[in-house]
């Protein structure tokens, strides 16, 4: 989903004001930081979960509240990019 709003932005560029440009870079970065986190966050080692004799299964939980979390920030993203190039059109 990414690499296709720099094809957008590469084609809006040259339609959009300098307003809708600034907010336009400023969605992407949102969206392009999204990606990171959630990209750095999923190639955790996973191993320590699987390991049946820990009784403690709170890390396992915190971890996936941070993915939910993540997740949810990353649609927000999302969804904000994808109305706002909507409303270039």
């Amino acid at each position: 989903m990414l690499k296709w709003t720099y094809v957008v932005g590469y084609f809006a560029d040259k339609n959009m004001k300098q307003q809708e440009i600034n907010l336009f870079k400023y969605q992407q970065m949102a969206l392009e930081e999204a990606c990171e986190l959630m990209h750095q966050l999923l190639e955790k080692d996973l191993s320590p979960f699987l390991d049946t004799s820990i009784v403690d299964r709170s890390p396992f939980y915190k971890f996936k509240a941070d993915v939910t979390n993540k997740m949810e920030i990353l649609r927000n993203s999302y969804r904000s990019f994808v109305e706002h190039v909507q409303m270039l059109q």
